[in-house]
């Protein structure tokens, strides 16, 4: 079935990297081990998590998703970094940014891209 949440069927990373073993994987958007415990109550999420979800509803509004895009944290986060207007403009085309009537974009305000992740 399309769109049907599958775990990866490919082998665990060595045990000095398990946290970073992908455990759900739909789409194009990863959880990993280490994503599980974020989504206990007092947590922040992460990037992963977020995006995550994103997919996860934009595929469950169906065709009526056509007209809105929700924008991923990693993407939302580049653009708001981006200074080349070129590439702006390059991905604002790409996805279509002018025909849609909503865009959804989770907003961080952490600079450093390390601790945003």
């Amino acid at each position: 079935r399309a769109g049907r949440l599958s775990r990866p069927s490919r082998p665990a990373l060595p045990s000095g990297m398990a946290g970073s073993d992908v455990v759900l994987s739909w789409k194009g958007a990863q959880i990993l081990r280490s994503d599980l415990s974020l989504l206990e109550p007092g947590n922040w999420l992460n990037d992963r998590c977020i995006t995550f979800y994103l997919e996860h509803l934009a595929a469950r509004q169906g065709p009526a998703a056509a007209r809105a895009l929700l924008l991923g944290a990693e993407t939302t986060f580049w653009m708001a970094h981006e200074d080349d207007l070129e590439d702006l403009a390059d991905a604002a085309e790409g996805l279509e940014l002018a025909e849609k009537d909503l865009i959804v974009c989770p907003l961080n305000d952490e600079t450093n891209v390390e601790r945003a992740n």
